[in-house]
């Protein structure tokens, strides 16, 4: 059988209509309940919905997490009805329609699916609750149904496979819909099977404590701004306390978190200057410049395609900020820590950052616990950490304390950015499915974000040293899979002998698009667990491929400022052929995979 699926569970909805005797054929392996017997011997009823109220609770076998996507919008709203929490709105439409009382479900619901593109449930279901689910809907209409599994946040090593498991024949084991139909078509002939999930902690990425500061934003120096084009950003250096946006605190090089023995005193090296010719320079061309701390190596990186770094991050051009004004971010995440310095709007202007929905299942609100949405967040859109310092950003919350969910709640956040999104827009997906599972309902969730919606969907390859091309989402058509790249040296003065890397435990191949910054990236803290104390001037390191997600996300931010109308192809196109080809030492790559280093430098993206 499939990984991950137990054997009972191969329920053929697609390939027939649902008639009485294909679904005692389909269900040949499955131990039927008296009420579902009684159910399916009553000639009263077309349906066979009309057992007693207690039938939905009186099958013996064990419940499972599943989707059950049908096929017509009539059908979604028959769901609707019945999985009601009010039986006063399900008791008309019952009547109305002729369907049984005792169809009324919701206490077995997580959630339905009411986009225009994508129709069906999720829920609870044991063997005979989902036949008796089935005879309450008209005959043919269910389209498939899948177990609803786990996704995870792409943060760290996941590696969850064997060395056994993560053969070659992995690509065909992990396609397991609940269904014997047709699978989706595939991204193209090598994007066919899972693309993955980005971020997992590596136990490296410890973040700051009382006795290190990282970074501290000086907020005596945010001048009355109303943007960025009117504060000290705009300008070619930040020299000058009245011309800065924000001031990293000089002289406290943060300890390396891949290197804890080397630790930097207090007077160690500062962020470089530049000459007042440079400077004019600068204004001239409409170039903005950023003065960074060595730790914010990830920016430092992305504004030029070759070392050393100089630790300053330039950005827009002549005729734009080029820092992602008028562009929406929707993070798929474990929520935000709104309040967090890195959120703060500029002076005069109203929140950039604000809290989507929760579907996650520990909390009604989309404020972070786990803290790795945070560290997304800030990466994409931060003053100081981030990439496009005035895209705004939506926090969906999907993931949980543990940064862990489900598909079913993932596609209800997909779901929800379709239903109330705000062009030109990116959503970022730094999680995914297990190695050796699939998803046909996540999958057709974010190719409809995509080709219905218009918006520029960016994953994470995931990081279990495989094929992303076995990644959900990572190998869905028209996503921007970004894997996550390292520097050696990268905190200490630049070397003849320094290289540049992938994070070891990317998952590479040809359904990876683009590499950016993903090892000790520090960011906004939104979580107990990665800095101490949690506040709202604190900051964490982490490593992983969802690490990468939100600078690619940032420059498909840039991008769109300019370029509103684009679509998520031409985003992609922009991106990818603005990278820098051949810098990555190819070891860990597997064959197939573009060795291409995310590029966001002036007058590029």
């Amino acid at each position: 059988m499939p990984i991950g699926i137990p054997a009972p569970r191969t329920i053929g909805f697609r390939a027939a209509p649902c008639n009485r005797l294909l679904l005692l054929l389909l269900l040949v392996s499955w131990t039927f309940s008296p009420a579902a017997a009684q159910a399916t011997q009553s000639p009263a009823c077309p349906r066979a919905a009309c057992y007693n109220t207690t039938a939905w609770s009186q099958s013996a076998d064990q419940p499972s997490n599943l989707l059950v996507i049908v096929k017509d919008n009539q059908t979604s709203e028959l769901l609707q009805a019945m999985c009601s929490h009010d039986k006063a709105v399900f008791t008309p439409y019952a009547a109305q329609h002729n369907i049984s009382t005792h169809c009324h479900i919701a206490g077995l619901c997580r959630h339905t699916y009411q986009s225009p593109h994508l129709h069906g449930l999720a829920g609870s279901f044991t063997q005979g609750q989902l036949m008796r689910l089935q005879e309450c809907l008209p005959e043919g209409c269910i389209d498939y149904v899948e177990e609803d599994v786990k996704v995870y946040k792409a943060e760290g090593p996941q590696l969850q496979l064997s060395s056994a498991q993560a053969g070659p024949n992995l690509q065909n084991r992990a396609r397991s819909l609940l269904t014997s139909g047709p699978s989706a078509a595939p991204k193209n002939s090598c994007k066919s099977t899972p693309k993955h999930h980005a971020e997992a902690d590596d136990g490296s990425a410890s973040g700051p404590t009382t006795d290190l500061v990282l970074i501290q934003l000086q907020q005596s120096f945010i001048p009355a701004a109303s943007s960025m084009q009117s504060s000290g950003i705009s300008h070619a250096f930040y020299a000058a306390p009245q011309d800065t946006l924000t001031t990293i605190t000089a002289g406290y090089l943060p300890q390396s978190p891949s290197n804890q023995d080397s630790v930097q005193a207090a007077d160690g090296p500062t962020p470089t200057s530049q000459s007042s010719s440079d400077q004019t320079l600068f204004m001239a061309d409409g170039l903005k410049l950023q003065q960074l701390h060595t730790a914010q190596w990830g920016l430092d990186r992305i504004d030029q395609q070759y070392r050393p770094l100089n630790q300053t991050f330039m950005f827009g051009n002549s005729t734009t900020v080029g820092s992602g004004q008028g562009v929406t971010i929707y993070t798929m995440d474990s929520g935000i820590r709104q309040t967090h310095q890195e959120f703060q709007p500029w002076q005069g202007n109203a929140q950039r950052v604000s809290l989507g929905p929760s579907f996650a299942s520990d909390s009604p609100n989309a404020t972070d616990c786990d803290g790795h949405g945070t560290h997304i967040g800030s990466t994409a859109v931060g003053r100081t950490v981030g990439v496009a310092k005035e895209a705004s950003m939506v926090a969906v919350r999907v993931l949980d304390c543990t940064g862990a969910g489900q598909v079913s709640d993932v596609v209800k956040g997909l779901e929800w950015v379709g239903l109330n999104h705000k062009l030109p827009a990116v959503v970022t997906m730094s999680l995914g499915v297990q190695a050796g599972q699939w998803s046909q309902t996540l999958q057709s969730a974010v190719t409809n974000l995509i080709d219905k919606h218009g918006i520029t969907v960016v994953v994470a390859t995931g990081n279990d040293q495989i094929d992303a091309c076995q990644i959900t989402p990572a190998n869905v058509n028209g996503t921007i899979a970004a894997a996550g790249s390292d520097m050696s040296n990268k905190f200490n003065p630049p070397q003849s002998s320094d290289y540049e890397l992938i994070y070891e435990y990317d998952n590479t191949g040809a359904c990876v698009d683009v590499f950016a910054p993903g090892v000790d990236i520090l960011a906004a803290c939104g979580g107990a667990g990665r800095c101490t104390p949690l506040n709202d001037s604190n900051y964490a390191w982490a490593s992983g491929t969802s690490m990468a997600v939100p600078h690619v996300a940032g420059a498909a931010a840039i991008y769109l400022a300019q370029n509103p109308n684009a679509t998520p192809a031409q985003v992609s196109q922009a991106i990818i052929g603005a990278s820098t080809p051949g810098l990555l030492d190819t070891d860990g790559m597997l064959p197939d995979t573009p060795n291409r280093l995310l590029y966001v430098g002036p007058n590029v993206i």
